[in-house]
């Protein structure tokens, strides 16, 4: 074999090799080459949430209604102690409303934040951050001394908690086809309305 028949030789096992192998989602095996000009087939592909199971589809469902649902909560649960905040810390009627009205005014400008950063890292780490961050405010909220504290910390755990009522739409867009949204987007959409009556009666 000549020099010149060997660097060939040599030049087509080393395209050989840099075409490995690839394995899809599916387990298949393509080469780099299959991969890049067959694409994968992401409307047949398991990890589509398109393609989950019911059970698993629905998980997601009880899991953003729950969000929802706490989220709505904390708007009223406050109202049952609006006496109890004036003789605790000496505010007039009108200032004991502060903790309800910075709450609910937090809850829409929370979504400003986290719908755009939804998008960029993803709607888990989002939803976790905001149930995690917003249970933490609230509960400093229940034991701060002072009304100032109470304000802010009620603001921020409605700031923190906004977003899951914003992005849960897109979730629910995500993980259904349009015509199942249907059931799936009235169980959710009735938390928010819940929230507030049941906040109001089970504190009292």
């Amino acid at each position: 074999m000549t020099p010149t028949e060997d660097m060939e030789a040599h030049s087509n096992d080393t395209a050989h090799t840099s075409t490995c192998k690839d394995v899809d989602h599916f387990g298949h095996n393509l080469t780099l080459k299959e991969s890049y000009s067959q694409g994968l087939d992401w409307d047949n592909d398991p990890v589509n949430p398109y393609n989950w199971s019911l059970a698993h589809k629905f998980l997601q469902v009880v899991m953003i209604s729950s969000a929802g649902l706490t989220a709505s909560l904390g708007v009223s649960i406050v109202s049952p102690a609006h006496q109890e905040l004036m003789k605790e810390f000496g505010v007039s009627s009108t200032q004991a409303v502060l903790p309800l009205s910075l709450y609910v005014w937090a809850l829409g400008l929370g979504p400003i934040v986290g719908g755009p950063l939804s998008e960029t890292v993803g709607r888990y780490p989002v939803f976790i951050g905001a149930m995690l961050f917003g249970a933490l405010f609230t509960m400093g909220a229940g034991f701060c001394h002072s009304f100032a504290g109470v304000c802010i910390l009620r603001f921020l755990a409605g700031f923190c908690y906004g977003p899951t009522l914003s992005i849960s739409a897109g979730t629910i867009n995500e993980t259904f086809r349009p015509p199942d949204r249907a059931i799936p987007a009235t169980l959710f959409i009735l938390m928010p309305f819940l929230g507030p009556g049941l906040g109001f009666v089970l504190p009292s």
